[in-house]
């Protein structure tokens, strides 16, 4: 059994007692730093994500309070 069978056959119970130098054993440091690059990548996706999300939101709710405090202007097109 190579070493990626092997950590594919772990139960979850088990891989939560895993330190980073275990992972590294099992699946190699070159595997290691490129899945490790990915997730930082991915949580840097995220949270860009999650920023436009936000605004996204903001922007309709501010346009809907404006309209209530000069309700002319949006008469205006």
């Amino acid at each position: 059994m190579d070493n990626r069978s092997q950590f594919k056959s772990l139960s979850a119970k088990h891989l939560a007692k895993r330190t980073v130098q275990d992972v590294v054993g099992l699946i190699g440091l070159k595997h290691f730093s490129k899945a490790r690059r990915a997730i930082v990548n991915q949580q840097r996706v995220f949270a860009i994500q999650v920023f436009e999300l936000h605004r996204l939101i903001k922007k309709p709710k501010q346009l809907y309070q404006r309209k209530l405090r000069h309700p002319i202007l949006f008469l205006i097109v």
